[in-house]
């Protein structure tokens, strides 16, 4: 058997590849996205970003499949790399990787993950709006590009310019997809979808959808960002570390997200951005698929819960006869658990946990009761209250007082006869 056939087509197609190197390749910005970066390698090379993945692994694999800057495509930043003569560990800064304890313990590859916009893909297109930009950013850069940052739930505006950022075409409302610039069009020389839309050709740069963002978002935006790069943040009088804070934060923005709790926590919501009427809210607690406005509410009634207190917040639920479930319930242990910064509080003022009252005490309470109205049987809701229970339906004082009954209705009964 020859050397071809014993290595296989397969395999010299392989050896061949990883030999490959694209002359005009350049470093990764400063902040910079990976999935920006692939596209800028693309269009520096005058090819797409399919052909730029057949180059690199042959057909039937694409590197915009997955999500591009969660490194979900295992090899390809290692064949991107030796391709371009970059660092991977350089490219890899390009990913949520840098985030991985702060904002969660390991960003998943797959699936729903808190704080990053989903992209959300149908077939080949995309849906979600999950790629937000400046765009007085895309006009001043030097080499245009993508902000990893701009990735995140909790960014809704740009610091530099204090404005919203926009999340789809201002001309027909597409998702942000710079990678599909180039698909099944031939594309002028020089263009690129960093800066146009791939459904109308619209320039992101003259967008005239200029918002200036209120300096209390600003504000409110900056403790965030400022977490991720600290490693921490300050609530109240306490130094939380940035894992805890953002778990919190998360249970915090589902309960202001959430409908049923409009009445409660109203006020501190923007009224500038109203729910949806159209989309289904049974599953609560997903303010990534929102838009930019609803996040920016969202947003900004966080930054507002922050300054008025914690204590304070709870306490909104306290008055309106709420127990610890209903702001716990956004907790579970796949998406976001309650850290003690913020279960503590919660517990401390919300926490209906019942009063177990010993036999003895209840026969006591029971006793003083039937005293003082002997003409009128012991009402459950009144003995629960006396015993200073939080609750007004115990099943186990019920079962007692139901034994006490019994036996006074037995004595008076001896009494007749």
């Amino acid at each position: 058997m020859n050397s071809l056939g014993t290595f296989g087509c397969a395999g010299l197609a392989q050896e061949i590849r990883a030999q490959l190197r694209l002359p005009a390749a350049s470093p990764r910005l400063d902040g910079e996205a990976l999935s920006s970066w692939v596209v800028r390698q693309a269009d520096a090379h005058g090819m797409s970003v399919q052909a730029l993945s057949f180059w690199l692994h042959g057909r039937g694999r694409q590197i915009f499949g997955d999500d591009v800057d969660r490194g979900a495509w295992g090899d390809s930043v290692g064949a991107l790399a030796r391709a371009t003569r970059q660092p991977e560990e350089d490219l890899l800064r390009g990913t949520f990787r840098i985030y991985q304890g702060r904002l969660w313990g390991q960003c998943p590859l797959t699936g729903p993950v808190r704080w990053v916009l989903p992209l959300g893909r149908l077939g080949a297109q995309r849906v979600g709006y999950g790629v937000q930009y400046c765009p007085t950013c895309l006009a001043t850069d030097e080499l245009v590009h993508m902000r990893l940052d701009w990735r995140l739930a909790f960014i809704v505006c740009c610091p530099t310019h204090r404005c919203l950022l926009v999340d789809a075409c201002v001309e027909c409302g597409a998702p942000v997809a710079p990678h599909r610039w180039r698909t099944g069009v031939l594309r002028g020389v020089g263009t690129t979808g960093l800066l146009r839309c791939d459904v109308c050709g619209r320039d992101r740069r003259t967008c005239s959808a200029y918002r200036p963002a209120d300096p209390d978002l600003v504000a409110a935006q900056l403790v965030l960002s400022s977490a991720v790069r600290d490693g921490f943040a300050q609530v109240g009088e306490s130094l939380i570390h940035a894992l805890a804070f953002f778990s919190g934060a998360a249970v915090l923005w589902s309960a202001l997200d959430d409908q049923r709790n409009a009445s409660i926590v109203g006020g501190l919501m923007s009224t500038s951005a109203d729910h949806e009427a159209a989309e289904d809210r049974a599953r609560y607690g997903s303010f990534e698929r929102h838009r930019v406005e609803r996040r920016a509410a969202l947003l900004m009634g966080f930054g507002r819960v922050l300054a008025e207190g914690l204590a304070s917040f709870v306490d909104r639920f306290a008055r309106a006869g709420m127990g610890s479930h209903r702001l716990l319930r956004y907790t579970s242990a796949a998406r976001s658990i309650a850290p003690y910064w913020l279960s503590s509080v919660v517990r401390e003022r919300l926490d209906k946990t019942y009063y177990v009252p010993p036999e003895a005490e209840v026969l006591a309470a029971a006793a003083w009761l039937q005293a003082q109205s002997p003409s009128r049987p012991v009402r459950l809701t009144k003995l629960c209250q006396l015993l200073g229970m939080r609750t007004r339906n115990s099943v186990r004082v019920g079962r007692i007082l139901k034994e006490f009954i019994g036996r006074q209705e037995g004595r008076s009964g001896a009494r007749q006869s």
